[in-house]
């Protein structure tokens, strides 16, 4: 039964690496900061900086030719 599940894994790794580049997809980065609530401020600071590092990688190419995307999301400022 391990077996079969190893040989189909490699099969379908198989599969998407003849696919070729068309098949890549974008690497997606999250970054979870408080855009809004007390830590506003840090929060903006950080979706920045991200966001800066992101074009960078980016404009020199991605990671091994695949751009990466970033997603940001709100904390509110809250720890919970």
């Amino acid at each position: 039964m391990r077996m079969s599940k190893l040989v189909t894994a490699l099969v379908a790794a198989g599969a998407m690496a003849a696919a070729g580049p068309g098949f890549a997809q974008d690497i997606k980065m999250g970054v979870v900061a408080g855009m809004s609530g007390p830590g506003t401020s840090y929060g903006i600071g950080i979706r920045q900086g991200a966001e800066m590092a992101v074009k960078e990688i980016n404009a020199a190419g991605g990671i091994k030719g695949r751009k990466i995307s970033l997603v940001v999301v709100d904390d509110a400022s809250n720890p919970a």
